[in-house]
Parts: C-alpha cells; structure tokens; sequence
C-alpha cells in the first residue's frame, strides 16, 4: 500500500514539475489522456484562448473544443496516424471557443513518454 501511495505522490509531483514552466508560455497546451482524449491539465494561455477554466476542462474529452463530433474523430484520426508514424503530429484545424466563435488554430501533438498521456500544443493562427 505504501509503495502505491508513494507513486501517486510521485506521479502528482512529476505532474507538478512539467506544468511548472507551461505556466508561462503564450501558447495553449494541453495534457490529454491518448486512450479517451480526457484533458488532464491546460496551461492560463489554454483557458483564455478557449474561455474555459481549467477545472471546467478537466476530465472533459478534446470534443468540446473541436467545432463538431465529425471534425473531433477525423482529428484524431489523423494525429493518431502521425503519432505512430512520426512520433508528432503538426497540423491546423478550427476550433472553437466556449460561446461557439469558431477560430483557426496550429497543432503540435506528441507523447510524454515518461506518463503517457498526449501532449497538445496549440497556438492560434494569425
């Protein structure tokens, strides 16, 4: 039991350590689970360029950030295929914020390998 409580302590604090930095960049990023896509984390550039909190966010899957369910499965399609070809995948979609005003966005996805969920970065196009 101890060894348990011992790597989530461990894993929080590993958490911790990379949201550190996040904190401070302009671009949106984002933590996401690969198997459900649920939003872990997301930096103060992510919320304000959605106009969600994080704790709003978090536990949501990426559906309620893409414009509709179809284009949500065809980005995932196409990251998922990047990812196991690549390692990354870098794109552009549309998204749209929390009043629905869909906006063009830029995409670097990639895996943390360390705890294993995806890591989106998203930066709004000009």
């Amino acid at each position: 039991m101890r060894a348990k409580h011992q790597t989530k302590k461990q894993t929080a604090s590993d958490r911790r350590s990379i949201s550190a930095p996040l904190e401070h960049l302009q671009d949106a990023v984002f933590i996401i689970e690969i198997e459900t896509r649920a939003i872990r984390y997301c930096n103060p550039a992510a919320e304000k360029m959605f106009d969600y909190s994080a704790s709003e966010l978090s536990g949501k899957t990426t559906e309620v950030l893409h414009l509709d369910r179809e284009h949500y499965q065809q980005f995932g399609k196409s990251s998922e295929r990047a990812i196991d070809r690549e390692r990354v995948y870098r794109g552009h979609t549309n998204m749209r914020r929390r009043d629905g005003t869909p906006f063009p966005t830029s995409h670097v996805v990639g895996v943390l390998g360390f705890f294993r969920p995806k890591t989106t970065i998203i930066a709004e196009s000009p």
